[in-house]
Protein backbone atom coordinates (compact mmCIF):
# COMPACT_ATOMS: atom_id res chain seq x y z
CA UNK A 1 0.00 0.00 0.00
CA UNK A 2 1.28 3.38 -0.75
CA UNK A 3 3.06 5.23 1.93
CA UNK A 4 1.09 8.43 2.25
CA UNK A 5 -2.36 6.47 1.93
CA UNK A 6 -1.10 4.65 4.99
CA UNK A 7 -0.54 8.25 6.47
CA UNK A 8 -3.94 9.56 5.78
CA UNK A 9 -5.82 6.66 6.72
CA UNK A 10 -4.10 7.25 10.03
CA UNK A 11 -4.92 10.83 9.98
CA UNK A 12 -8.72 10.41 9.61
CA UNK A 13 -8.69 8.14 12.82
CA UNK A 14 -7.00 10.76 14.71
CA UNK A 15 -4.13 8.56 14.95
CA UNK A 16 -0.32 9.79 15.44
CA UNK A 17 1.42 9.05 12.33
CA UNK A 18 5.24 8.56 11.14
CA UNK A 19 5.35 12.69 10.84
CA UNK A 20 4.03 14.13 13.86
CA UNK A 21 5.80 16.07 15.85
CA UNK A 22 4.26 16.28 19.49
CA UNK A 23 6.16 19.04 21.14
CA UNK A 24 6.02 21.58 18.42
CA UNK A 25 3.59 24.67 18.78
CA UNK A 26 2.34 26.98 16.28
CA UNK A 27 3.06 29.01 18.82
CA UNK A 28 6.87 28.52 19.01
CA UNK A 29 6.87 30.02 15.36
CA UNK A 30 6.83 33.88 15.78
CA UNK A 31 4.59 35.91 13.68
CA UNK A 32 7.17 38.75 13.52
CA UNK A 33 6.30 41.68 10.75
CA UNK A 34 4.68 39.52 8.19
CA UNK A 35 0.94 39.02 7.15
CA UNK A 36 -0.98 36.21 8.36
CA UNK A 37 -0.50 34.20 5.16
CA UNK A 38 3.41 33.92 5.11
CA UNK A 39 3.21 33.27 8.65
CA UNK A 40 0.38 30.24 8.30
CA UNK A 41 3.02 29.14 5.26
CA UNK A 42 6.22 29.01 7.38
CA UNK A 43 4.58 26.90 9.51
CA UNK A 44 3.13 24.74 7.55
CA UNK A 45 6.25 24.54 5.87
CA UNK A 46 8.05 23.73 8.77
CA UNK A 47 5.64 21.45 10.61
CA UNK A 48 4.14 20.01 7.91
CA UNK A 49 0.53 19.07 6.48
CA UNK A 50 0.51 15.67 8.59
CA UNK A 51 1.61 17.05 11.87
CA UNK A 52 -0.29 16.27 14.62
CA UNK A 53 -1.25 16.89 18.65
CA UNK A 54 -1.27 14.00 21.30
CA UNK A 55 -5.17 14.14 21.74
CA UNK A 56 -5.47 13.62 17.79
CA UNK A 57 -5.99 17.72 16.56
CA UNK A 58 -4.37 19.36 13.39
CA UNK A 59 -2.93 22.31 13.12
CA UNK A 60 -6.33 23.29 11.72
CA UNK A 61 -7.81 22.88 15.60
CA UNK A 62 -5.03 25.08 16.57
CA UNK A 63 -4.98 27.83 14.59
CA UNK A 64 -8.67 28.62 14.94
CA UNK A 65 -8.69 31.66 16.94
CA UNK A 66 -5.85 32.88 14.28
CA UNK A 67 -7.13 35.04 11.59
CA UNK A 68 -9.11 32.69 8.91
CA UNK A 69 -6.35 33.03 6.24
CA UNK A 70 -5.01 30.55 8.22
CA UNK A 71 -7.20 27.83 7.25
CA UNK A 72 -7.21 28.26 3.66
CA UNK A 73 -3.66 28.90 3.29
CA UNK A 74 -3.31 25.44 5.25
CA UNK A 75 -5.91 23.83 3.60
CA UNK A 76 -4.63 24.32 0.80
CA UNK A 77 -1.22 23.21 1.34
CA UNK A 78 -2.88 19.56 2.88
CA UNK A 79 -3.49 19.72 5.83
CA UNK A 80 -6.98 17.42 6.31
CA UNK A 81 -10.23 19.53 6.86
CA UNK A 82 -11.95 17.12 8.71
CA UNK A 83 -10.64 15.04 10.95
CA UNK A 84 -11.87 14.01 14.74
CA UNK A 85 -9.30 14.92 17.44
CA UNK A 86 -10.19 12.27 20.73
CA UNK A 87 -13.06 14.19 21.54
CA UNK A 88 -14.40 14.08 17.67
CA UNK A 89 -14.61 16.72 17.33
CA UNK A 90 -13.86 18.40 14.04
CA UNK A 91 -12.40 22.29 13.75
CA UNK A 92 -16.05 22.66 12.63
CA UNK A 93 -17.56 21.48 15.64
CA UNK A 94 -14.61 23.72 17.32
CA UNK A 95 -15.51 26.67 15.50
CA UNK A 96 -19.41 26.39 15.62
CA UNK A 97 -19.40 25.68 19.75
CA UNK A 98 -17.16 29.18 20.06
CA UNK A 99 -19.78 31.15 17.93
CA UNK A 100 -16.46 32.00 15.70
CA UNK A 101 -18.86 33.46 12.62
CA UNK A 102 -15.92 33.99 9.81
CA UNK A 103 -14.12 30.49 10.84
CA UNK A 104 -17.27 29.10 10.45
CA UNK A 105 -17.73 30.32 7.08
CA UNK A 106 -13.58 29.75 6.26
CA UNK A 107 -14.34 25.99 7.30
CA UNK A 108 -17.45 25.71 4.94
CA UNK A 109 -15.44 27.19 2.14
CA UNK A 110 -12.82 24.61 2.33
CA UNK A 111 -15.52 22.02 1.75
CA UNK A 112 -16.10 21.04 6.06
CA UNK A 113 -17.51 18.02 6.33
CA UNK A 114 -21.72 18.96 7.94
CA UNK A 115 -22.11 15.18 8.41
CA UNK A 116 -19.62 14.43 11.25
CA UNK A 117 -20.79 13.32 14.26
CA UNK A 118 -18.62 13.62 17.45
CA UNK A 119 -18.35 11.39 20.58
CA UNK A 120 -21.66 12.93 21.71
CA UNK A 121 -23.12 12.15 18.44
CA UNK A 122 -23.29 15.91 17.52
CA UNK A 123 -23.05 17.36 14.10
CA UNK A 124 -22.21 20.47 13.78
CA UNK A 125 -25.67 21.84 13.19
CA UNK A 126 -26.95 20.25 16.28
CA UNK A 127 -24.54 22.10 18.03
CA UNK A 128 -24.97 25.71 16.29
CA UNK A 129 -27.34 28.52 17.03
CA UNK A 130 -28.65 32.08 15.57
CA UNK A 131 -26.72 33.20 12.38
CA UNK A 132 -24.21 30.36 12.60
CA UNK A 133 -27.28 27.71 12.17
CA UNK A 134 -28.63 29.90 9.47
CA UNK A 135 -25.43 29.61 7.81
CA UNK A 136 -25.28 26.07 8.08
CA UNK A 137 -28.68 25.20 7.08
CA UNK A 138 -27.81 27.23 3.75
CA UNK A 139 -25.23 24.34 3.13
CA UNK A 140 -27.95 21.49 3.18
CA UNK A 141 -25.46 18.84 4.12
CA UNK A 142 -22.79 19.87 2.48
CA UNK A 143 -20.48 19.23 -0.49
CA UNK A 144 -18.87 16.12 1.52
CA UNK A 145 -22.29 14.34 1.75
CA UNK A 146 -23.85 15.20 -1.51
CA UNK A 147 -20.54 13.60 -3.39
CA UNK A 148 -21.15 10.39 -0.70
CA UNK A 149 -24.55 10.17 -1.86
CA UNK A 150 -24.42 10.96 -5.35
CA UNK A 151 -26.35 14.06 -4.64
CA UNK A 152 -25.32 15.59 -8.04
CA UNK A 153 -27.88 18.94 -8.11
CA UNK A 154 -27.28 19.75 -4.40
CA UNK A 155 -23.09 19.88 -5.23
CA UNK A 156 -24.34 21.74 -8.20
CA UNK A 157 -25.63 24.47 -6.41
CA UNK A 158 -23.13 24.47 -3.06
CA UNK A 159 -20.50 24.26 -6.33
CA UNK A 160 -22.12 28.14 -7.45
CA UNK A 161 -22.88 29.68 -4.22
CA UNK A 162 -20.29 27.81 -1.58
CA UNK A 163 -16.64 28.82 -2.70
CA UNK A 164 -16.00 24.97 -2.08
CA UNK A 165 -12.66 23.67 -2.43
CA UNK A 166 -11.85 20.98 -4.93
CA UNK A 167 -8.29 20.82 -3.80
CA UNK A 168 -9.03 20.06 -0.08
CA UNK A 169 -8.52 16.80 1.60
CA UNK A 170 -12.10 16.20 2.94
CA UNK A 171 -11.89 12.11 3.45
CA UNK A 172 -10.19 8.95 2.96
CA UNK A 173 -7.14 11.19 2.64
CA UNK A 174 -8.65 11.98 -0.69
CA UNK A 175 -9.50 15.52 -2.21
CA UNK A 176 -12.73 16.20 -2.90
CA UNK A 177 -12.64 15.14 -6.45
CA UNK A 178 -10.53 11.97 -5.57
CA UNK A 179 -13.63 11.17 -3.65
CA UNK A 180 -16.27 11.81 -6.45
CA UNK A 181 -13.96 9.54 -8.50
CA UNK A 182 -13.41 6.91 -6.36
CA UNK A 183 -17.31 7.06 -5.24
CA UNK A 184 -18.53 6.83 -9.40
CA UNK A 185 -16.68 3.27 -9.54
CA UNK A 186 -19.21 1.88 -7.24
CA UNK A 187 -22.13 4.32 -8.07
CA UNK A 188 -22.99 5.32 -10.82
CA UNK A 189 -25.02 8.53 -9.71
CA UNK A 190 -21.47 10.18 -8.82
CA UNK A 191 -20.78 10.34 -12.25
CA UNK A 192 -22.27 13.86 -12.29
CA UNK A 193 -20.80 14.54 -9.24
CA UNK A 194 -17.11 14.01 -10.68
CA UNK A 195 -18.19 16.20 -14.08
CA UNK A 196 -19.75 19.17 -11.90
CA UNK A 197 -16.59 19.24 -10.09
CA UNK A 198 -13.77 18.53 -12.91
CA UNK A 199 -16.10 21.72 -14.58
CA UNK A 200 -15.46 23.86 -10.98
CA UNK A 201 -11.91 22.93 -10.66
CA UNK A 202 -10.73 26.23 -12.41
CA UNK A 203 -13.18 28.69 -10.39
CA UNK A 204 -12.17 26.58 -6.69
CA UNK A 205 -8.47 27.28 -7.59
CA UNK A 206 -8.98 30.49 -8.46
CA UNK A 207 -11.26 31.47 -5.81
CA UNK A 208 -8.81 30.03 -3.24
CA UNK A 209 -5.67 31.59 -4.54
CA UNK A 210 -7.43 34.81 -3.41
CA UNK A 211 -8.77 33.55 -0.37
CA UNK A 212 -5.02 32.22 0.65
CA UNK A 213 -3.42 35.50 -0.54
CA UNK A 214 -1.18 33.01 -3.10
CA UNK A 215 -0.16 36.62 -5.05
CA UNK A 216 2.20 34.40 -7.31
CA UNK A 217 -0.46 31.62 -8.58
CA UNK A 218 -3.00 34.36 -9.16
CA UNK A 219 -0.89 36.14 -11.27
CA UNK A 220 -0.22 32.85 -13.10
CA UNK A 221 -4.03 32.26 -13.53
CA UNK A 222 -5.03 35.52 -14.42
CA UNK A 223 -1.88 35.21 -16.92
CA UNK A 224 -2.16 31.40 -18.31
CA UNK A 225 -6.34 31.22 -17.89
CA UNK A 226 -8.27 33.35 -20.27
CA UNK A 227 -11.52 33.75 -19.70
CA UNK A 228 -11.69 33.37 -15.62
CA UNK A 229 -14.56 34.63 -13.70
CA UNK A 230 -13.39 37.23 -11.37
CA UNK A 231 -16.81 38.41 -9.98
CA UNK A 232 -18.25 35.53 -8.58
CA UNK A 233 -19.50 35.98 -5.61
CA UNK A 234 -20.27 34.37 -2.36
CA UNK A 235 -23.70 33.12 -1.42
CA UNK A 236 -25.24 35.17 -3.59
CA UNK A 237 -25.88 38.56 -5.23
CA UNK A 238 -25.36 40.77 -2.37
CA UNK A 239 -22.71 38.34 -0.89
CA UNK A 240 -18.91 39.00 -0.96
CA UNK A 241 -16.77 39.23 -4.36
CA UNK A 242 -13.48 38.15 -4.32
CA UNK A 243 -12.44 41.77 -4.92
CA UNK A 244 -14.34 42.74 -1.48
CA UNK A 245 -12.59 39.49 0.34
CA UNK A 246 -9.09 41.29 -0.52
CA UNK A 247 -10.19 44.42 0.30
CA UNK A 248 -11.19 43.13 4.00
CA UNK A 249 -7.93 41.27 4.05
CA UNK A 250 -5.59 44.67 2.96
CA UNK A 251 -4.26 42.78 0.20
CA UNK A 252 -3.69 45.76 -1.97
CA UNK A 253 -1.79 43.40 -4.73
CA UNK A 254 -4.49 41.14 -4.98
CA UNK A 255 -6.88 44.18 -5.15
CA UNK A 256 -5.24 45.06 -7.74
CA UNK A 257 -4.50 42.08 -10.12
CA UNK A 258 -8.18 41.63 -9.74
CA UNK A 259 -9.08 45.07 -11.22
CA UNK A 260 -6.93 44.50 -13.86
CA UNK A 261 -8.66 41.34 -14.62
CA UNK A 262 -11.68 43.05 -14.65
CA UNK A 263 -13.19 42.78 -11.24
CA UNK A 264 -16.81 45.01 -10.87
CA UNK A 265 -16.18 47.89 -8.97
CA UNK A 266 -19.28 49.87 -9.24
CA UNK A 267 -22.55 48.70 -8.85
CA UNK A 268 -22.07 45.73 -6.65
CA UNK A 269 -23.72 46.03 -3.19
CA UNK A 270 -22.60 44.12 -0.54
CA UNK A 271 -24.12 43.18 2.46
CA UNK A 272 -23.00 45.24 5.20
CA UNK A 273 -21.93 42.75 7.43
CA UNK A 274 -22.37 38.79 7.03
CA UNK A 275 -25.25 38.73 9.57
CA UNK A 276 -27.76 41.72 7.86
CA UNK A 277 -29.32 42.61 4.78
CA UNK A 278 -28.20 46.06 4.20
CA UNK A 279 -25.91 47.04 1.51
CA UNK A 280 -23.05 49.38 0.97
CA UNK A 281 -20.85 50.00 -2.14
CA UNK A 282 -16.97 48.33 -2.31
CA UNK A 283 -15.28 51.98 -0.97
CA UNK A 284 -17.32 51.34 2.45
CA UNK A 285 -15.76 47.71 2.76
CA UNK A 286 -12.06 49.98 2.38
CA UNK A 287 -12.91 52.05 5.60
CA UNK A 288 -12.20 49.37 8.38
CA UNK A 289 -10.03 48.79 11.11
CA UNK A 290 -7.27 46.70 10.12
CA UNK A 291 -7.34 47.30 6.34
CA UNK A 292 -4.57 49.96 5.26
CA UNK A 293 -5.07 53.33 3.77
CA UNK A 294 -3.66 52.95 0.53
CA UNK A 295 -6.75 50.18 -0.07
CA UNK A 296 -8.86 52.89 1.15
CA UNK A 297 -6.90 55.48 -1.60
CA UNK A 298 -6.85 53.01 -4.34
CA UNK A 299 -10.37 51.76 -3.93
CA UNK A 300 -11.52 55.36 -3.89
CA UNK A 301 -9.49 56.21 -7.30
CA UNK A 302 -11.32 53.46 -9.18
CA UNK A 303 -14.88 53.89 -7.91
CA UNK A 304 -17.74 56.33 -8.75
CA UNK A 305 -18.20 59.09 -7.02
CA UNK A 306 -21.55 58.83 -6.31
CA UNK A 307 -20.79 55.25 -4.26
CA UNK A 308 -17.35 56.59 -3.00
CA UNK A 309 -20.00 59.39 -1.42
CA UNK A 310 -22.77 57.27 -0.56
CA UNK A 311 -24.12 56.58 3.03
CA UNK A 312 -24.49 53.35 5.19
CA UNK A 313 -27.51 52.20 7.40
CA UNK A 314 -26.53 55.10 9.92
CA UNK A 315 -26.29 57.80 7.28
CA UNK A 316 -22.64 58.12 7.84
CA UNK A 317 -20.59 59.01 4.76
CA UNK A 318 -16.80 57.60 4.70
CA UNK A 319 -15.83 60.68 6.59
CA UNK A 320 -18.45 60.09 9.33
CA UNK A 321 -17.50 56.33 9.19
CA UNK A 322 -14.07 57.05 9.76
CA UNK A 323 -14.30 58.87 12.80
CA UNK A 324 -16.97 56.43 14.83
CA UNK A 325 -14.79 53.64 13.92
CA UNK A 326 -12.01 55.48 15.38
CA UNK A 327 -9.30 55.63 12.22
CA UNK A 328 -6.21 57.50 12.12
CA UNK A 329 -6.17 61.15 11.71
CA UNK A 330 -3.95 60.97 8.98
CA UNK A 331 -6.70 59.10 6.80
CA UNK A 332 -9.02 61.66 8.10
CA UNK A 333 -7.59 64.57 6.92
CA UNK A 334 -6.31 62.57 3.37
CA UNK A 335 -10.73 61.87 3.35
CA UNK A 336 -11.16 65.94 3.60
CA UNK A 337 -9.16 66.79 1.03
CA UNK A 338 -10.09 64.05 -1.39
CA UNK A 339 -13.47 65.48 -1.48
CA UNK A 340 -11.85 68.93 -1.63
CA UNK A 341 -14.03 69.44 2.18
CA UNK A 342 -17.40 68.92 1.03
CA UNK A 343 -17.54 65.76 3.11
CA UNK A 344 -17.38 68.27 6.45
CA UNK A 345 -21.06 69.18 5.33
CA UNK A 346 -22.71 66.16 5.02
CA UNK A 347 -24.63 64.64 8.07
CA UNK A 348 -25.49 61.76 9.44
CA UNK A 349 -29.41 60.44 10.10
CA UNK A 350 -29.60 62.16 13.23
CA UNK A 351 -28.50 65.41 11.76
CA UNK A 352 -24.76 64.97 13.46
CA UNK A 353 -21.54 66.50 11.39
CA UNK A 354 -18.22 65.61 11.33
CA UNK A 355 -16.70 68.11 13.75
CA UNK A 356 -19.42 67.39 15.82
CA UNK A 357 -18.96 63.86 15.50
CA UNK A 358 -15.80 63.95 16.37
CA UNK A 359 -16.32 66.32 19.42
CA UNK A 360 -18.57 63.68 20.85
CA UNK A 361 -15.53 60.94 20.54
CA UNK A 362 -13.28 63.05 22.06
CA UNK A 363 -11.30 63.15 19.06
CA UNK A 364 -9.69 66.84 19.72
CA UNK A 365 -7.11 65.88 16.94
CA UNK A 366 -10.09 65.49 14.15
CA UNK A 367 -11.72 68.64 15.58
CA UNK A 368 -8.49 70.50 15.25
CA UNK A 369 -7.70 68.85 11.70
CA UNK A 370 -11.28 70.52 10.27
CA UNK A 371 -11.07 73.77 12.03
CA UNK A 372 -7.05 73.87 10.75
CA UNK A 373 -8.55 72.68 6.73
CA UNK A 374 -11.50 75.07 7.32
CA UNK A 375 -9.31 78.16 7.91
CA UNK A 376 -6.79 77.66 4.88
CA UNK A 377 -9.74 77.61 2.83
CA UNK A 378 -10.80 80.59 1.06
CA UNK A 379 -13.57 83.09 2.16
CA UNK A 380 -15.51 81.79 -0.40
CA UNK A 381 -15.31 78.16 1.11
CA UNK A 382 -15.95 79.50 4.85
CA UNK A 383 -18.05 82.25 4.56
CA UNK A 384 -20.36 80.98 1.59
CA UNK A 385 -20.27 77.44 1.08
CA UNK A 386 -20.74 76.22 4.54
CA UNK A 387 -23.56 78.78 5.39
CA UNK A 388 -25.32 77.28 2.05
CA UNK A 389 -25.12 74.02 3.28
CA UNK A 390 -26.38 75.39 7.00
CA UNK A 391 -23.04 74.17 8.47
CA UNK A 392 -23.96 76.44 11.40
CA UNK A 393 -21.89 78.97 13.82
CA UNK A 394 -21.15 76.71 16.63
CA UNK A 395 -18.98 74.22 13.99
CA UNK A 396 -16.64 77.34 12.83
CA UNK A 397 -14.23 78.75 14.44
CA UNK A 398 -15.35 82.27 14.15
CA UNK A 399 -12.34 83.61 16.29
CA UNK A 400 -9.96 82.32 13.80
CA UNK A 401 -11.80 82.80 10.98
CA UNK A 402 -11.56 86.61 12.35
CA UNK A 403 -8.25 86.91 12.64
CA UNK A 404 -7.29 85.15 9.24
CA UNK A 405 -9.66 87.73 7.38
CA UNK A 406 -9.29 91.05 10.12
CA UNK A 407 -8.72 92.78 6.78
CA UNK A 408 -12.00 91.88 4.84
CA UNK A 409 -14.36 91.00 7.77
CA UNK A 410 -14.25 91.50 11.54
CA UNK A 411 -16.28 88.18 14.17
CA UNK A 412 -19.37 90.18 13.69
CA UNK A 413 -18.59 90.60 10.09
CA UNK A 414 -18.49 87.37 9.80
CA UNK A 415 -21.15 86.03 11.74
CA UNK A 416 -23.63 88.66 9.65
CA UNK A 417 -22.49 86.73 6.93
CA UNK A 418 -23.31 83.23 8.02
CA UNK A 419 -26.44 84.66 8.88
CA UNK A 420 -27.74 86.57 5.91
CA UNK A 421 -26.94 83.20 3.98
CA UNK A 422 -28.62 81.02 6.16
CA UNK A 423 -31.68 83.39 5.87
CA UNK A 424 -31.73 83.63 2.43
CA UNK A 425 -31.73 79.65 2.19
CA UNK A 426 -34.59 79.09 4.34
CA UNK A 427 -36.41 82.14 2.34
CA UNK A 428 -35.76 79.81 -0.69
CA UNK A 429 -37.33 76.77 1.32
CA UNK A 430 -40.69 78.52 2.27
CA UNK A 431 -40.75 79.79 -1.34
CA UNK A 432 -40.71 76.79 -2.64
CA UNK A 433 -43.29 75.40 -0.42
CA UNK A 434 -46.15 77.81 -1.35
CA UNK A 435 -45.39 77.34 -4.85
CA UNK A 436 -44.45 81.01 -5.21
CA UNK A 437 -42.28 80.87 -8.54
CA UNK A 438 -41.35 84.01 -8.77
CA UNK A 439 -39.98 84.40 -4.84
CA UNK A 440 -38.04 81.23 -5.71
CA UNK A 441 -36.38 82.49 -8.94
CA UNK A 442 -35.39 85.84 -6.62
CA UNK A 443 -33.96 83.66 -4.32
CA UNK A 444 -32.04 81.16 -6.54
CA UNK A 445 -28.30 81.86 -5.20
CA UNK A 446 -26.79 78.51 -4.78
CA UNK A 447 -27.81 74.76 -4.04
CA UNK A 448 -29.12 75.74 -0.51
CA UNK A 449 -28.86 72.07 1.71
CA UNK A 450 -30.34 72.07 5.36
CA UNK A 451 -29.41 70.46 8.45
CA UNK A 452 -31.78 67.50 7.23
CA UNK A 453 -29.90 67.15 4.31
CA UNK A 454 -32.89 68.81 2.32
CA UNK A 455 -32.76 70.99 -1.05
CA UNK A 456 -35.30 73.25 -2.39
CA UNK A 457 -36.04 70.73 -4.65
CA UNK A 458 -36.34 67.52 -2.23
CA UNK A 459 -38.81 70.66 -1.07
CA UNK A 460 -40.40 71.02 -4.04
CA UNK A 461 -41.80 67.51 -4.59
CA UNK A 462 -43.09 66.71 -1.30
CA UNK A 463 -45.14 69.83 -1.45
CA UNK A 464 -46.00 68.75 -5.19
CA UNK A 465 -45.15 72.25 -6.75
CA UNK A 466 -44.42 70.67 -10.18
CA UNK A 467 -43.64 74.45 -11.60
CA UNK A 468 -41.23 74.71 -9.17
CA UNK A 469 -40.13 71.54 -9.86
CA UNK A 470 -39.34 71.81 -13.28
CA UNK A 471 -37.71 74.99 -12.51
CA UNK A 472 -35.10 73.83 -10.35
CA UNK A 473 -34.16 70.59 -12.54
CA UNK A 474 -33.98 73.13 -15.35
CA UNK A 475 -32.02 76.09 -13.83
CA UNK A 476 -29.83 73.37 -11.23
CA UNK A 477 -29.81 70.13 -12.87
CA UNK A 478 -26.88 68.87 -10.03
CA UNK A 479 -29.91 68.94 -7.33
CA UNK A 480 -31.46 65.80 -8.68
CA UNK A 481 -28.03 64.27 -7.49
CA UNK A 482 -27.62 65.39 -3.85
CA UNK A 483 -28.46 63.21 -1.29
CA UNK A 484 -30.38 63.97 2.22
CA UNK A 485 -28.71 62.94 5.44
CA UNK A 486 -30.67 59.87 5.01
CA UNK A 487 -29.05 58.88 1.19
CA UNK A 488 -32.20 59.91 0.03
CA UNK A 489 -32.54 61.44 -3.01
CA UNK A 490 -35.31 63.64 -4.72
CA UNK A 491 -36.59 60.32 -7.10
CA UNK A 492 -36.99 58.90 -4.14
CA UNK A 493 -39.44 61.14 -2.49
CA UNK A 494 -41.30 61.04 -5.70
CA UNK A 495 -41.80 57.48 -5.80
CA UNK A 496 -43.25 57.92 -2.27
CA UNK A 497 -46.24 60.08 -3.67
CA UNK A 498 -49.55 58.64 -5.33
CA UNK A 499 -49.28 57.58 -9.02
CA UNK A 500 -50.68 60.50 -10.32
CA UNK A 501 -48.23 62.90 -8.62
CA UNK A 502 -45.52 60.46 -9.43
CA UNK A 503 -46.02 60.60 -12.71
CA UNK A 504 -45.84 64.12 -12.87
CA UNK A 505 -42.99 64.69 -11.00
CA UNK A 506 -40.74 61.37 -12.23
CA UNK A 507 -41.36 62.77 -15.64
CA UNK A 508 -39.77 65.65 -14.92
CA UNK A 509 -36.77 64.47 -12.85
CA UNK A 510 -36.34 61.47 -15.77
CA UNK A 511 -36.05 64.24 -18.49
CA UNK A 512 -32.75 64.38 -19.23
CA UNK A 513 -30.03 61.42 -18.31
CA UNK A 514 -32.15 59.09 -16.20
CA UNK A 515 -29.67 56.82 -15.79
CA UNK A 516 -27.54 59.53 -13.00
CA UNK A 517 -30.28 59.10 -10.62
CA UNK A 518 -32.49 55.78 -11.30
CA UNK A 519 -29.82 53.65 -10.09
CA UNK A 520 -28.98 55.50 -6.77
CA UNK A 521 -29.76 54.08 -3.53
CA UNK A 522 -30.88 55.32 -0.01
CA UNK A 523 -28.84 54.38 2.99
CA UNK A 524 -30.82 50.30 3.46
CA UNK A 525 -29.43 50.20 -0.34
CA UNK A 526 -33.20 50.66 -2.02
CA UNK A 527 -33.81 52.00 -5.43
CA UNK A 528 -35.86 55.05 -5.71
CA UNK A 529 -38.50 52.58 -7.41
CA UNK A 530 -38.63 50.61 -4.67
CA UNK A 531 -40.45 53.29 -2.63
CA UNK A 532 -43.55 52.63 -4.64
CA UNK A 533 -44.32 49.23 -2.77
CA UNK A 534 -43.83 50.63 0.51
CA UNK A 535 -45.72 53.60 -0.48
CA UNK A 536 -48.91 52.43 2.26
CA UNK A 537 -46.58 51.86 4.94
CA UNK A 538 -45.92 53.52 8.16
CA UNK A 539 -42.07 54.24 7.54
CA UNK A 540 -42.75 56.08 4.43
CA UNK A 541 -45.73 58.21 5.81
CA UNK A 542 -43.03 59.44 8.15
CA UNK A 543 -40.57 59.88 5.69
CA UNK A 544 -42.99 62.15 4.00
CA UNK A 545 -44.05 64.22 7.06
CA UNK A 546 -40.63 64.65 7.78
CA UNK A 547 -39.78 66.20 4.83
CA UNK A 548 -42.78 68.64 5.13
CA UNK A 549 -42.68 69.53 8.75
CA UNK A 550 -38.96 70.04 10.02
CA UNK A 551 -37.50 73.14 9.44
CA UNK A 552 -34.35 73.81 7.80
CA UNK A 553 -32.38 73.28 11.52
CA UNK A 554 -34.22 69.84 12.07
CA UNK A 555 -36.72 71.16 14.84
CA UNK A 556 -40.37 70.10 14.53
CA UNK A 557 -42.66 72.57 13.35
CA UNK A 558 -45.54 73.37 11.31
CA UNK A 559 -45.47 72.78 8.05
CA UNK A 560 -43.75 75.13 5.57
CA UNK A 561 -46.66 74.64 2.99
CA UNK A 562 -50.09 73.54 2.82
CA UNK A 563 -49.97 69.70 2.44
CA UNK A 564 -50.25 68.68 -1.13
CA UNK A 565 -54.43 68.33 -1.93
CA UNK A 566 -55.89 64.41 -2.57
CA UNK A 567 -52.36 63.59 -1.63
CA UNK A 568 -53.47 60.04 -0.20
CA UNK A 569 -50.41 60.55 2.23
CA UNK A 570 -51.31 63.64 3.59
CA UNK A 571 -52.36 63.37 6.40
CA UNK A 572 -49.63 63.31 8.97
CA UNK A 573 -48.92 60.43 11.89
CA UNK A 574 -49.01 61.89 15.55
CA UNK A 575 -45.70 61.80 17.57
CA UNK A 576 -46.32 59.56 20.69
Amino acid sequence: MDNNIDITQNVDRGAPSQHQTQDASPEMIPVQRRSGAEHARRLLQKLGPRFFYKNGATLLHHCLSRPVVYVYVLVRGGVPVNVQNSDGDSALHISVRAGNYAMTQALLQCSADLGSRNKLGQTPLEIAEGPIRDLLLRYQGGVVQAVVQGKSQTLDRLCKHTWCSVGAVVKEGKTLLQLAMSRAEIDPRAINCCRILHEYKPTSDLIHAVLSEDVDLLREMLSTRKGCSVNIRWRDRLGPSLLSHAVESSNLEIARLLVEAGSRVNRVRLREHDTVSTTVPLFHKALQNGVSPEMAKYIFAVQDYAERTEKDSHGNTALLQAIEKGLSESLIHWLIVAHEGTCLMHRNQHGVTPRELAAQKGRTDVVYTIDKFVEQQSMRFSLLFLPVHFYGEDNLNITQLSSKFACEAGENGIRHAIQSVEARGLAMFEAVARGDLAQVQNLNEANYQDKNGFTALTRAIVFAQPEVTKYLCTSRPELKCIADNCNRYPLHYAFALPDDQLMTFARILLDRNPEEIECRVDKDGRFPVDYKNLRDTEEIRWILYDARTLDAHGQRGTPLGEWPPGSETSAPLQEE
